[in-house]
């Protein structure tokens, strides 16, 4: 047995010495003629993330060091794998030996990206399309996307300032105590070619038509430098929406000169405008169920009851006449929202049924639903049309083309008329011009749209050769709303700081999954920022013996100026109580920087003794590993301290106002200390005499202290 275990072992590893080499048996094996190119080609196309991971495999079976640089493919699939299911990626790396990246490694992957989720247009998202713009032979067409998606209301400390509050990006002042209801999204999504990217977001509350007509055209402008041409923006009926159309200098008014374009801010083409025909599909639904009725343009009825008769006799019968019709579409009141509820509503499958129950059943509760069962497949051939995606489909469901563009325009003329014409009652007001007309104009704005697409882009300029009309609907921004929702696992009201988290990762995974395509720009060349300003790396980067020459990394400290108006009043009485506590504060932070400081006359500056009666907490529960801070490093505390009191008590007292960020307050309190010759005395004397303003120690140590110090109290107060 001996023997043949040692046999099995040679096998095991000739194997395995193989498949490590498997570029070098793929050319052994063409040049004996061992295999046909066929079979050669499909050994090739193995896949190098397969290569890579069988390597990486084989190698810690043999207990050899593994490479610490992971292969774009490894990255990919990690990164990719994870952001699906962080529960599944780390079942897979168990089964794997643990061959692929641990997560936190993936999260400092996210890190190194240049991606500052902020408030505004992104400039990285900018040059994705710019860079797709350049590497194409033809004029990349997009649908503008915007819509609000509703987050928690909430101020917490992300680290470095209090997130939550209205932010409109970098040059737009807002209210300051205003906290943010909604953040309002863009997306474009190619018309020509399969891919979209979200390009800005902005944290609002209530976002009036001026303000987003503004940042329509701030958009448009963006886009158009960056080598995108919009030729739609979709929207969903809110009323601010409306307005905004009207500011963009069209006409929603369908009796006269009605019009659904403008001119472009910069090439002077036309921009339509689009209405979601899902929100528009739901409106309808909701008026008919709420009014009961509606009179068309026949005059004749068309009644909310015939749905819920339909309902009941399929009840009744346990038994449904080839429908989805069921007792939630009727009770829908409670899922408003989805949007399939109301799309298989108004499908032909019920109207076949009703038509069914009415001529050939001849039941007395459907008798006169002919013009109900008209309107259903009128709205399910116009929801066809705007939601077609190919030229391979037939009828309604086939993109408009020069094949079929009589058929459809026919269709959309008689859409058109039907809706137009609409009526709450006999002799009454048009639905168009009634409290309850978002939906409908909503359509008849998608029809007239749509028409001048085609007149534009195919019939004039023979630009596109078919338009898919489920692009320019608001259904990608939704399905990009869910993915940020779904990050949050069970909690779909995300605050702004985990928003911002899951809109990196969304906007880095979309990058990613288009690599193969070339639609973005891969992730190793996406430019990583390598400047420091943290002042425990500066100190330590200007500390001579520990002072290393890294091409790769440039450590210039960019200090903040103290300028005059970062300051607060420091005149703040301590209580014993208080003065304990900000003195074992202090003691935690000497022995977090005993650890990462270099420099031996700084770490001797920080460290004092127990003869001090505000050390007495610090007395009471040492087991022996605290530490005791010197008399400086309490008196920059007691400062630091007292500049937050006086933030909170000016911004009123439960959350910081927005200007108060970290980098305020560390200014402030340095502020206090100048003309102070009595802060670390020795350091200042000895030490730091031959040392520039940027290298100087005593100032660089301040700021760490500060830094830390600050950050515990403002995490402190955003969690309280």
């Amino acid at each position: 047995y001996k023997h043949k275990i040692k046999i099995l072992r040679q096998t095991i590893q000739r194997k395995n010495k193989r498949i490590a080499q498997m570029q070098s048996v793929l050319v052994s094996l063409r040049q004996k003629n061992f295999l046909s190119d066929e079979h050669l080609n499909v050994l090739e196309t193995l896949g190098t993330f397969n290569q890579h991971l069988l390597k990486r495999q084989c190698a810690k079976s043999k207990k050899v060091p593994l490479k610490k640089k992971y292969s774009p493919e490894l990255r990919h699939f990690a990164l990719t794998l994870h952001y699906y299911s962080p529960r599944a990626y780390m079942y897979v790396r168990s089964k794997f030996d643990t061959c692929l990246p641990h997560p936190k490694t993936l999260a400092k992957w996210y890190m190194s990206i240049n991606v500052e989720p902020e408030p505004g247009f992104h400039t990285e998202a900018l040059k994705s399309i710019a860079e797709r713009a350049k590497t194409v032979s033809y004029p990349l067409f997009g649908a503008l996307i915007f819509d609000e998606m509703a987050i928690r209301q909430h101020v917490e400390y992300d680290g470095s300032k209090f997130s939550g509050y209205v932010d409109m990006g970098p040059n737009i002042e807002c209210s300051e105590a205003q906290i943010a209801k909604e953040a309002l999204v863009f997306v474009v999504n190619c018309i020509n070619e399969s891919w979209k990217i979200p390009i800005g977001f902005f944290f609002v509350s209530t976002v009036g038509a001026e303000q987003k007509c503004n940042l329509v055209i701030q958009a448009l402008t963006l886009l158009h430098n960056h080598g995108m041409n919009v030729i739609s923006i979709t929207f969903d009926g809110a009323p601010s929406n409306i307005s905004m159309c009207n500011k963009l200098r069209c006409n929603l008014n369908v009796t006269c000169s009605f019009q659904t374009h403008f001119k472009h801010p910069d090439s002077g083409e036309p921009v339509v405008l689009f209405f979601d025909p899902c929100h528009a599909l739901k409106l309808f639904r909701n008026c008919l169920a709420e009014h009961t009725s509606m009179v068309d343009d026949k005059g004749d009825l068309i009644q909310w009851r015939y749905f819920v008769e339909l309902n009941n006799l399929q009840e009744q019968e346990k038994l449904h006449l080839g429908n989805k019709l069921r007792k939630r579409h009727i009770l829908f009141y409670k899922q408003k929202m989805k949007v399939k509820l109301a799309s298989q509503t108004f499908s032909t499958s019920v109207a076949d049924a009703l038509q069914i129950c009415d001529v050939d059943l001849q039941l007395i509760g459907f008798a006169g639903c002919a013009s109900t069962i008209r309107a259903i497949r009128l709205i399910n051939d116009l929801f066809n049309i705007l939601n077609t995606r190919s030229i391979k489909h037939f009828q309604f469901k086939q993109s408009l083309h020069e094949g079929n563009q009589r058929y459809i325009f026919n269709k959309l003329d008689e859409c058109f008329e039907y809706i137009s014409k609409l009526r709450q009652c006999k002799n009454g007001q048009l639905l168009i011009d009634s409290r309850k007309k978002t939906g409908f104009l909503g359509f008849l704005i998608c029809i007239n749209s749509l028409k001048i697409l085609y007149n534009d882009l195919i019939a004039s300029k023979d630009i596109l050769k078919y338009i898919p009309t489920y692009k320019l609907s608001q259904d990608h921004i939704e399905l990009f709303f869910g993915c940020i929702r779904s990050q949050g696992g069970c909690n779909n009201n995300p605050t702004v700081r985990q928003f911002k988290s899951a809109y990196k990762k969304l906007l880095i995974h979309s990058e990613i999954k288009n690599i193969d395509s070339g639609n973005c720009i891969p992730l190793e060349s996406i430019s990583i920022l390598h400047i420091s300003s943290n002042p425990v790396a500066a100190l330590n980067a200007t500390t001579p013996q520990f002072r290393v020459t890294n091409n790769n990394d440039n450590n210039n400290n960019n200090i903040s100026t103290l300028e005059n108006e970062c300051y607060l009043p420091m005149n703040v009485h301590f209580t014993e109580f208080s003065l304990r506590v900000i003195t074992y504060i202090a003691g935690f932070v000497v022995k977090h920087l005993i650890n990462v400081l270099h420099c031996e006359d700084c770490l001797e500056a920080l460290v004092g003794d127990n003869n001090n009666e505000q050390c007495n907490l610090i007395n009471i529960k040492n087991r022996g590993h605290l530490t005791y801070p010197s008399r400086d490093v309490i008196i920059i505390y007691q400062r630091s301290e007292a500049a937050i009191r006086c933030a909170l008590k000016e911004s009123g007292g439960e959350h910081l106002q927005k200007k108060y960020t970290q980098l305020y307050l560390t200014t402030s309190v340095l502020n206090s200390f100048i003309g102070n010759s009595n802060i670390f005395v020795h350091l200042t004397q000895y030490h730091c005499a031959d040392q520039t303003a940027f290298e100087n120690h005593v100032l660089l140590l301040m700021r760490a202290i500060i830094n830390k110090y600050i950050n515990i109290r403002l995490y402190s107060i955003g969690r309280s």
